[in-house]
């Protein structure tokens, strides 16, 4: 279980190390609502593609429900690398100079209690769900609702650079 549980790490961290720097030109080059309605809307079809992986799962498929939830989590760390750098940008397009220290660190702090909070529910979920899919899938897909909703109430925050060209070798812009 140890080498799932690593494949499954690497598989979610791995869009971060590759995609961070084409993120932030993104959040530079378009509209920072449009880019969060969008990253927020793939993040609903992620978490349908994990809602598959979760029923093959429970209906004894197990081999392939679990290679359909490891490719959900690999997807969903992209989705995260993508809306990572856009909700730091969005700060200074919506608070005042003096609000900017204080924004960042709520954002900090929704972040990582997301995080926590995500993963106990979630870990209390599989525990007590006897199987059953629907108590996660239902969840999950609450929780990427929730954020679509949230994302749409964002205010508009124009492109800083909308004539950026994007460096879509992921290697040379991190370098």
């Amino acid at each position: 279980t140890s080498l799932w549980t690593n494949l499954a790490a690497g598989l979610f961290i791995l869009p971060f190390f590759l995609f961070s720097s084409t993120s932030g030109q993104l959040a530079d080059k378009y509209d920072k609502r449009t880019l969060a309605v969008a990253t927020k809307l793939l993040e609903l079809v992620i978490v349908a593609v994990g809602a598959v992986g979760f029923w093959l799962h429970a209906t004894g498929q197990q081999q392939t429900g679990v290679i359909v939830l490891l490719a959900a989590l690999c997807l969903l760390g992209l989705q995260s690398t993508i809306f990572g750098p856009l909700k730091y940008a969005i700060l200074p397009q919506v608070l005042d100079q003096r609000e900017l220290t204080g924004g960042n660190g709520l954002i900090e702090m929704a972040t990582f209690l997301a995080i926590l909070v995500g993963s106990m529910i979630g870990s209390a979920l599989i525990q007590h769900s006897d199987g059953a899919a629907w108590p996660i899938i239902a969840s999950t897909l609450a929780v990427a609702g929730f954020g679509l909703a949230t994302a749409w109430a964002m205010p508009s925050a124009p492109a800083l650079d909308p004539g950026l060209k994007i460096d879509l070798n992921p290697l040379r812009e991190t370098w």
